[in-house]
């Protein structure tokens, strides 16, 4: 996992079709695509916010450090800012049951909104666990590069084996 700033794209990148560009040109096909997909759906709709450059930018350059993660779902709010979301399975794809009473049916999730500040909102939880026990929950908003580890245990699960 990179904890520095190892891809960035170039400050002229200034529309989202360029972004789209960088991400493919790195092998990020399928966020690239999403990305394509997500623009379109905003276009059928003339009330729909396009997304604002200054959010979309840092979700690709998190995306392009973060290479050992699944691809997300990818929307915007109302203000054009992006949305990631991971669901976390119970399973861990295979990590260790250690927890596993914590990570309930598979139906956490792990959400990021990127402010155009520079700053990521966030909040995860474990599915429901069942039998009096109690979700793993987190949330807040940090700077972009000190996001992982305040939800490390629960991108953890996400990991591409």
């Amino acid at each position: 996992m990179a904890t520095e700033l190892t891809r960035t794209l170039p400050t002229e990148v200034v529309e989202e079709r360029e972004v789209v560009n960088a991400l493919n040109a790195h092998g990020f096909d399928e966020v690239a695509s999403r990305l394509v997909q997500l623009k379109e759906t905003i276009a059928e709709d003339p009330d729909e916010t396009n997304l604002v450059i200054d959010s979309l930018r840092p979700f690709a350059e998190f995306t392009m450090q973060e290479t050992h993660l699944p691809v997300p779902e990818i929307g915007a709010d109302s203000e054009g800012f992006v949305e990631a979301e991971w669901r976390i399975p119970s399973s861990g794809e295979g990590k260790a049951a250690s927890a596993e009473s914590y990570w309930g049916r598979g139906d956490g999730i792990l959400a990021m909104k990127f402010l155009p500040t520079g700053l990521v909102r966030f909040a995860a939880t474990s599915g429901p666990a069942g039998q009096g026990k109690e979700r793993l929950r987190t949330s807040g908003i940090l700077p972009r590069n000190s996001i992982l580890p305040a939800v490390q245990t629960f991108m953890s699960r996400l990991a591409v084996q």
